[in-house]
């Protein structure tokens, strides 16, 4: 940066304009960063008053928790079983267009996360990026259940630290499943939000039954008591060919 001291020209008049307007964008910076270390700190303190412990050993062992816990970002959770119309409802939520691919069959094959980034494109995410075929794609396959596909989004719903996730059908592949129990472990149920999409179309079936009875006994049971239900196609003729179009109706 150059010196904001001294004459000069126009064109020196320049260079201190240029200055003040780095100086204020660090500025804005620092306050923004002083304000998530406020944020950061009352969160702390109200974990640390949970904090009861009779050794030094059982001290550490509970702040590592809530180091563990501080470190966390909210998730909102859009779970059901295939063709419900979870990425719909999570692009309506990402304020519309077709962030996610929806089909009229099932689509997503992989946990799929989007992140605030306010440089973010937003551009559509191509089918590829999230499907793949278990039989005749089976290494690709395994190579998407490994990981979440994360994606930046500019979405004002993301902004606070927000993480939009959009799980596979429930009533799929059974590695589905498998991945979600390890998903459930790495994330505390205190910084999710679940949201359970059911089609109002369909009877509530086995992989809906059996969801419920496995969040009951996962590190998510409170979760079970909060479960938001959204009940979606509503607007949608029950007589519709699914075959009329490739695409999901976004409604």
């Amino acid at each position: 940066m150059a010196s904001l001291a001294g004459g000069g020209g126009p064109e020196a008049s320049g260079d201190r304009l240029q200055d003040w307007e780095e100086v204020n964008e660090l500025l804005e910076a620092v306050a923004d960063a002083l304000l998530q270390l406020g944020a950061f700190a009352s969160q702390l303190l109200e974990i640390c008053k949970r904090v009861e412990a009779d050794s030094f050993v059982e001290a550490c062992m509970q702040l590592r928790e809530v180091c563990e816990e501080c470190g966390q970002q909210d998730r909102l959770i859009i779970a059901g079983k295939g063709n419900v119309g979870k990425s719909t409802i999570g692009n309506a939520l990402l304020g519309g267009g077709k962030f996610w691919p929806t089909s009229s069959s099932c689509m997503t094959a992989r946990i799929c996360e989007a992140h605030y980034d306010a440089s973010a494109s937003g551009i559509a995410v191509s089918k590829d990026m999230v499907h793949k075929s278990a039989t005749s794609q089976p290494k690709e396959f395994e190579e998407f259940l490994e990981q979440p596909l994360q994606v930046p989004n500019p979405s004002s719903l993301l902004k606070p630290g927000v993480i939009l996730v959009d799980l596979p059908g429930l009533n799929q592949e059974k590695k589905y499943i498998d991945r979600l129990n390890e998903y459930l472990k790495s994330h505390p149920s205190s910084s999710v939000v679940l949201v359970y999409v059911l089609d109002v179309n369909d009877k509530i079936c086995n992989s809906d039954h059996q969801f419920f009875v496995k969040l009951m006994s996962s590190p998510w049971t409170e979760l079970s008591q909060k479960l938001l239900l959204v009940v979606n196609k509503c607007d949608i003729e029950v007589a519709r060919n699914p075959l009329d179009s490739e695409e999901e109706t976004p409604n």
